[in-house]
């Protein structure tokens, strides 16, 4: 019986230049367009793997559900508007490299933490140059106040990792990339074998 195949997770910001500092900057016009209070600034950390409203409990502290939804409305619109002005760089080798694992018959799926709203057409385009099997979006899970988006997001493809006969992830290099029951991942890119 032939095992089933390997799996790679690979996060979409660790595929494009700048995608996270633009997440950061339409949480931040948001706060100032609705001049919601902020306890701090939000930079590139803060948002990864958080949607809107972990942004806006976790790094901004704010409680109203209310002004969570509008946070999320009016951050998911500018951030959709700053894609597409000015639209994140692929970062060619890495895209070459998640190509090359696809090709060897890996599934790979391509998690995100923008919506499919925002994103337009920036997630198509990487799963068309990345081969990729599966695309999760932001949008596939949903808040429950307590996990952040990451989390739910491997949830929802614990599945396909135990289906798996191999599981890979690779996150941007930042602190927050750490998941809570990551022992059955491996991290980095896979080995591939020479050709």
């Amino acid at each position: 019986m032939p095992s089933s195949p390997p799996l790679f997770v690979v996060a979409a910001e660790a595929l494009l230049a700048h995608g996270l500092s633009l997440r950061a900057q339409a949480m931040q016009r948001a706060l100032q367009q609705l001049e919601a209070p902020a306890r701090a600034r939000v930079d590139a950390v803060d948002v990864y793997g958080r949607s809107w409203r972990d942004i806006a409990r976790v790094v901004c502290g704010v409680m109203d559900e209310t002004q969570c939804d509008l946070l999320h409305l009016c951050a998911d619109a500018e951030h959709a508007r700053l894609l597409r002005e000015q639209p994140p760089l692929l970062d060619v080798t890495s895209v070459a490299q998640v190509r090359q694992v696809a090709e060897r018959g890996w599934r790979v799926v391509l998690r995100s933490d923008a919506t499919r709203r925002a994103a337009g057409e920036v997630l198509d385009i990487l799963a068309a140059e990345t081969l990729a099997w599966r695309v999760v979006r932001a949008d596939d899970v949903r808040d429950d106040g307590v996990r952040r988006q990451l989390h739910r997001q491997y949830a929802l493809m614990a599945p396909w990792r135990e289906a798996a006969s191999d599981a890979w992830r690779l996150e941007p290099d930042v602190a927050a990339s750490r998941l809570d029951a990551g022992a059955d991942w491996r991290t980095g890119w896979p080995p591939l074998p020479a050709v």
